[in-house]
């Protein structure tokens, strides 16, 4: 990853947190904290939507876990795609599946 790319991630998690606390601070400063929910405190779930995993990428992880011995479960999870080989997966599945291999193994 680019020194780039990581300064902006490091800016936008420094950005979040500032927002996290400002709102956190208008909500005590505007107030009676006795009168605030427990969701006016909560933490805000990370980004819930799935980033691209690219077909090297999948491609790679399942050989790993075919080594660590799974190569019979990841057989049946691409087949439970209705297809017969990785490459017929579509793209938009593959986090899917990355998900799926790592809750089998």
């Amino acid at each position: 990853m680019g020194m780039m790319k990581q300064l902006q991630l490091m800016n936008d998690e420094v950005q979040s947190f500032y927002e996290g606390w400002q709102h956190f601070y208008d909500q005590v400063a505007n107030h009676n904290p006795d009168q605030m929910s427990l969701d006016d405190y909560a933490i805000p779930d990370e980004d819930p939507s799935p980033q691209p995993v690219s077909f090297e990428a999948i491609q790679k992880h399942l050989a790993e876990k075919a080594r660590q011995g799974f190569s019979e479960q990841i057989r049946d999870l691409i087949q439970s795609y209705g297809v017969s080989k990785l490459s017929e997966i579509k793209p938009e599945d593959y986090p899917k599946l990355w998900k799926q291999v790592d809750d089998h193994g």
